[in-house]
């Protein structure tokens, strides 16, 4: 499986396992514009802090196996989390804009 390959359907799999945490569990979803900005900036600070530095203590060992821990360890947790987050923010901003008149 090439590199390309790899990333589409670890997008595609981040997606959907997002897409049923929303359906799965309703109750996380935040009811509030103010909360779900939140989590979009929560998901910001995770890809950009956290990722980096988990890959590169987890992935340094060298080997094949050590990078694959890092990537499902760190990478899908957080990439789920930022399409979590982005599924929560149109929800919320839909069910905020329905209700204003057209």
């Amino acid at each position: 499986m090439s590199v390309g390959v790899f990333l589409v359907a670890f997008a595609l799999g981040s997606g959907a396992l997002a897409v049923w945490i929303d359906q799965r569990l309703p109750r996380l979803a935040p009811r509030t514009l103010r909360a779900a900005f939140i989590h979009v900036g929560a998901s910001i600070v995770v890809a950009h802090l956290v990722v980096p530095a988990g890959m590169e203590t987890l992935g340094s060992g060298g080997s094949g196996a050590d990078f694959l821990v890092a990537v499902f360890a760190i990478g899908l947790p957080a990439l789920t989390y930022s399409f979590l987050a982005a599924v929560w923010i149109m929800k919320v901003l839909h069910r905020t804009l329905r209700g204003l008149p057209h």
